[in-house]
């Protein structure tokens, strides 16, 4: 008696990809500044308290088969001000180390909306068999970025 989900023994079928931009550096523009709110602080595995978290949302330069931009965000980046944070580092990446503040408590991170940025995109495999674009850091614009 065969039914129709019967894959003869074999795994099932892998998803659909969806469009995701090339791996590579993009021009892209902030569109939003998201506050995470409070987050775990983790080191290790051991939880040091919490802390604020942020997201920013690009649009890039490069578009799908439907016209639409590309959308990335980056995952939550935890706000903390030592000189080894990911947080600061992303913000002298970002600004570029001439044009960062040195220090970034109480920066305007609204102020990052509108702003250009080149993104260095990288892909990572799903358990399905797909793929998803993320962003590996967030740089300078590049001279003659257009928004």
């Amino acid at each position: 008696m065969s039914s129709e989900m019967d894959f003869d023994g074999g795994s099932a079928p892998t998803a659909e990809q969806k469009p995701i931009p090339a791996e590579g550096l993009h021009d892209a523009v902030c569109y939003a500044v998201v506050n995470w709110g409070e987050v775990l602080d983790d080191y290790e595995g051991i939880v040091k308290g919490t802390c604020k978290a942020v997201r920013f949302f690009f649009e890039l330069d490069e578009s799908m088969a439907d016209g639409q931009p590309f959308i990335l965000s980056t995952y939550p980046i935890k706000i903390k001000y030592g000189k080894n944070s990911g947080f600061v580092s992303t913000m002298k990446d970002w600004l570029g180390e001439r044009d960062c503040p040195e220090k970034l408590v109480g920066y305007p991170l609204g102020a990052m909306k509108g702003r250009m940025a080149s993104l260095q995109v990288s892909h990572k495999g799903r358990d399905d068999g797909t793929y998803t674009a993320r962003i590996k850091s967030i740089l300078k614009a590049r001279l003659g970025a257009k928004a």
